[in-house]
């Protein structure tokens, strides 16, 4: 069976949204490729979506949720909303959420390596799982996941601010990284709201890192060395 290509859609709450502490993530798979959806669909999400797109999703009672949604390639509801309800999800609020909204500051890999070796430290946001399996090979980085992984899926870490904060100032200097670069978002910008000041997201994340062939510590060499494992990871939620 031919794999579906990912798009995975980034989280940032809009400001008149109550906060969510316990973020529920979905994923979904789009069946009917050969479905066309009336102008009334269309009209309902402006969306575009290239590559790593930024939305909000509503779902029941929750304010703000952020899914994972595997699409076939060529599927024409790419684009709207009713290619989302089609997955099973609510469609997305209109508009996009990039880093340049958020007045979060995203850098490519290589921009992220000298940062590093100029004195800013990592702060892996992964799961201990993932970390174990390889990370960042730099001097000064710490692990604090900002999911947990637990038997009803991945939840919101409780404690993460107050972790951050028992080890980082808020005017130290943070490169900010995680699987696919859409956690890392979520986490800066609960730090950016509680004072720190100095963040940098590494965009794409461990995935892009790979991709680039830089340092890695403690790797998976399965993970590491073959592009397929590293494509079908992309698949994976956040």
């Amino acid at each position: 069976m031919k794999q579906a290509n990912p798009i995975i859609l980034r989280l940032r709450k809009w400001s008149h949204l109550q906060h969510n502490p316990t973020p529920t993530f979905f994923s979904g798979r789009c069946c009917k490729t050969t479905c066309r959806p009336t102008n009334q669909e269309r009209s309902e999400s402006n969306l575009t979506i290239k590559g790593n797109f930024h939305v909000l999703l509503r779902h029941q009672n929750l304010p703000a949720v952020s899914a994972a949604v595997v699409l076939p390639p060529q599927s024409p509801t790419l684009k709207t909303a009713h290619g989302f309800r089609t997955a099973g999800i609510r469609p997305p609020i209109m508009g996009s959420l990039d880093s340049s909204d958020s007045g979060i500051v995203t850098v490519d890999v290589k921009t992220a390596d000298n940062l590093l070796h100029s004195g800013y430290a990592f702060l892996d946001v992964r799961t201990v799982e993932e970390f174990k399996e390889g990370h960042v090979a730099t001097e000064r980085i710490v692990n604090i996941p900002y999911l947990l992984n637990s038997p009803n899926g991945r939840m919101k870490n409780a404690q993460f601010l107050a972790e951050v904060s028992a080890v980082f100032k808020k005017d130290d200097r943070l490169v900010v990284g995680c699987r696919s670069g859409v956690r890392s978002l979520l986490a800066i910008e609960e730090l950016q709201n509680n004072g720190y000041k100095h963040l940098k997201d590494l965009g794409g994340g461990h995935l892009a890192w790979l991709e680039n062939a830089l340092p890695v510590a403690n790797p998976n060499e399965k993970l590491t060395n073959d592009p397929k494992v590293i494509k079908d990871c992309k698949i994976d939620e956040l």
